[in-house]
């Protein structure tokens, strides 16, 4: 999923260390009736993830990808080899008794079709070294295939490295095409390596003395600046119309974008003091006074985008949240100002059980404070194939409010 421009292969350092498991499902039978039987049997792919780590703490993703039936629920166990114990998840439910771990899905994961796939994340903490299970049980059920149970053997050992020091060299843009690229850049005030993405738009290498608006795109909790480059962001910008545009996605890690969210982590600082005025100078971007940035973003990053475009009218013209968690910490109402405020459009899934209510909320104090904004709201659930949706019309937006034409 992230075989692009900005992948690297284990010679380099790495921003997460990803272990692929094969779950090799026993053939297993169900009876439909007395006289009926079925034989299913089929692969999973596991990636097992370490996306950040920092002393004693790490964030992890976890994806099941179904190479066999439709499956509509499952469950993951599985024995830590040290200390570790959870802190927080998201996408899915857990418990933990000592180093056993048993992970539930959330309603809305519980689903996986043929070539499908779900994640679920979660932070964790440790002393001394964070090792990756030796294995793991997975239980699917569903009406149309039998209860499987399968254990996984890693096909390698992660190694948590917890300063990132790599530093890519972006990709040559061909003339006319766009390209997304890793880069990095040394951050004193997270005192460590920081590495971002970037969309250049088609015409960045072959119009050299143009400058352009940009936008800073931000992932989600568990995520990473490579989240939106896995996920086709270059194809779906490069279709969705509007202005050509500079695209920043940073990694934020599981901070809120605030300082202070994640332990020993001041996002906030960091993104204004270090992050813009570097990128903003690195690349050809005209920012018109703040008239020619946006911000947008997907869960935790929809928080951020809120944040910021309330926070800092006068840096960006306008801001998209997708699906935001808007409720998760109470930074909001402290930047809302009715007298000042950049365009701003929020959207959400009617079907989202994790931030539907968050939106409806905030909508409503929005409303109540004479603000004006865009509320979209379309059926969907706390996805990727929703967010995915999102991001041209967020692309729109962000054009109708740059200054540049």
């Amino acid at each position: 999923m992230k075989k692009n421009s900005n992948s690297k292969t284990l010679k380099k350092p790495l921003t997460a260390i990803a272990v692929v498991f094969i779950i090799v499902l026993m053939s297993a039978m169900y009876y439909i009736n007395l006289n009926a039987a079925a034989v299913t049997s089929g692969t999973f792919t596991v990636d097992y993830t370490i996306q950040n780590s920092w002393s004693n703490g790490a964030s992890v993703n976890v994806k099941i990808t179904n190479n066999g039936s439709t499956i509509n629920g499952w469950s993951v166990n599985w024995t830590f080899p040290g200390d570790q114990k959870i802190t927080n998840m998201w996408g899915a439910s857990y418990s933990q008794n000592g180093s056993s771990v048993t992970v539930t899905n959330a309603d809305y994961t519980a689903s996986i079709p043929t070539n499908g796939s779900q994640s679920f994340g979660f932070n964790i903490s440790f002393v001394g070294s964070n090792v990756a299970p030796s294995s793991f049980t997975v239980k699917t059920s569903s009406p149309v295939s039998p209860t499987v149970t399968s254990t996984i053997t890693p096909t390698i050992n992660p190694t948590v490295i917890p300063t990132i020091t790599t530093t890519a060299i972006p990709t040559v843009v061909p003339t006319g095409k766009s390209s997304v690229t890793t880069d990095s850049h040394s951050s004193t005030v997270l005192n460590r390596t920081m590495e971002y993405n970037v969309y250049l738009p088609p015409s960045y290498s072959s119009n050299t003395s143009k400058r352009y608006p940009v936008m800073y795109l931000l992932h989600g909790m568990g995520g990473s600046n490579t989240d939106w480059t896995s996920w086709g962001m270059q194809s779906i910008v490069d279709k969705a119309g509007g202005k050509e545009m500079v695209i920043i996605m940073p990694n934020a890690f599981n901070s809120f974008y605030v300082d202070g969210y994640q332990s020993g982590i001041n996002y906030e600082t960091y993104m204004f003091k270090e992050l813009i005025p570097y990128v903003e100078s690195k690349y050809r971007i005209d920012t018109s006074n703040g008239k020619n940035r946006a911000v947008a973003g997907l869960s935790m990053g929809g928080f951020g985008a809120t944040y910021y475009g309330f926070k800092y009218p006068d840096m960006f013209s306008s801001s998209y949240s997708m699906s935001g968690a808007l409720g998760v910490t109470g930074n909001l109402s402290t930047v809302v100002n009715k007298n000042k405020y950049s365009a701003y459009t929020m959207e959400c899934g009617t079907e989202d059980t994790l931030v539907g209510q968050m939106n409806v909320d905030f909508h409503n104090t929005l409303q109540s404070l004479g603000i004006p904004h865009d509320y979209i709201t379309r059926s969907g659930t706390h996805s990727v194939d929703f967010w995915k949706v999102c991001l041209p019309k967020a692309i729109i937006f962000a054009s109708n409010h740059f200054a540049t034409n």
